[in-house]
């Protein structure tokens, strides 16, 4: 086999705001390319390639990944066939187009390891969480729902907070975010290399519905900011955003800088916990995330819904 760190972090880029960190997707890549266009003669023992033309592979990948998530957004559950070993636990609604993700563990394995995905699961498909009946709320966090195939859980935090970031990316794909002036511009002094950093990366906060002005040393005043947030203290989002960027450095692209603070805004502009629903609240939210992309993880690659089947429910209470 040979390494390329373009064709890796490609393919980790086209899956960003859908794994969490540490976790790693297991993806088979098949594209043809001119022989030229490749030089084998970097390593000695053969070990590594590189594109001549690295940017247009890199991105072109990155692209073709997104696309196909994309496409099976609405993708394998984690529905359990008959004859699968007794229950042992809840299992997460698994990533779009990938039958499991790559977890360091013991050395484990049976054949039904290597099954087809699409054999060992039904789809989520499209609907499926209008289709929910609501039966409440749990704990202020978590809707407890009824499915066809049994007792579906939502993480409303999560879901909002999809449902956030999505909004905002189409915006952001058609040069529309949406805009609200404050009526008492808010006032925010920062330390001389935060402040710095901020005036560095005001053209990003611009992109992205922030107005933001010189107020003095070291003091910026906000005048607008992207319409999804609620009415609060918008200076926690911004040292919030000084912060990440002081994480980032220089190293960060534009595009991940920008998805960056697209998941920052949508975190502040969800659904807090402990907040309870009223039923309108919970069929909006699961109406919405039916028309998104990518409903089944938050932007941070944490899980949206968790579904126990029928037969998981009855392995548990030892019915089965």
């Amino acid at each position: 086999f040979v390494r390329d760190r373009i064709l890796t972090h490609a393919v980790l880029q086209g899956y960003e705001t859908l794994l969490m960190k540490g976790r790693y997707p297991v993806v088979v890549l098949y594209f043809e390319i001119p022989f030229e266009e490749v030089d084998v003669n970097v390593h000695p023992a053969k070990y590594e390639v590189r594109f001549r033309r690295q940017a247009e592979v890199h991105d072109g990948v990155a692209e073709a990944v997104r696309e196909a998530l994309r496409k099976e957004a609405k993708g394998p559950s984690h529905i359990i066939p008959h004859g699968e070993p007794p229950f042992s636990g809840v299992q997460e609604s698994p990533l779009p187009y990938v039958g499991g993700i790559s977890q360091r563990r013991g050395l484990q394995w049976s054949e039904s390891d290597y099954a087809d995905p699409q054999a060992k699961s039904d789809e989520v498909t499209k609907g499926f969480f209008s289709s929910l009946d609501i039966l409440g709320q749990l704990l202020g966090c978590y809707l407890v729902c009824s499915s066809s195939r049994g007792m579906a859980l939502i993480d409303q935090h999560a879901a909002h907070e999809r449902i956030a970031y999505e909004k905002m990316r189409h915006q952001l794909e058609r040069g529309e975010i949406e805009r609200q002036n404050l009526l008492v511009p808010q006032i925010l002094e920062l330390p001389v290399g935060e402040a710095a950093l901020l005036e560095q990366r005001l053209g990003i906060l611009e992109h992205l519905g922030f107005t933001i002005e010189e107020f003095g040393p070291n003091t910026i005043v906000v005048k607008s900011v992207p319409a999804l947030l609620p009415a609060g203290d918008y200076r926690e989002v911004m040292r919030q955003m000084v912060a990440e960027f002081a994480e980032i450095g220089q190293s960060g692209v534009l595009r991940r800088e920008v998805e960056e603070r697209l998941m920052t805004i949508a975190c502040h502009s969800v659904i807090r916990a402990s907040r309870k629903l009223e039923q309108q609240e919970i069929r909006a939210l699961l109406n919405e995330l039916d028309e998104i992309d990518f409903a089944t993880q938050c932007p941070h690659g944490r899980p949206v819904l968790l579904e126990f089947t029928q037969e998981q429910l009855e392995r548990m209470f030892k019915r089965a």
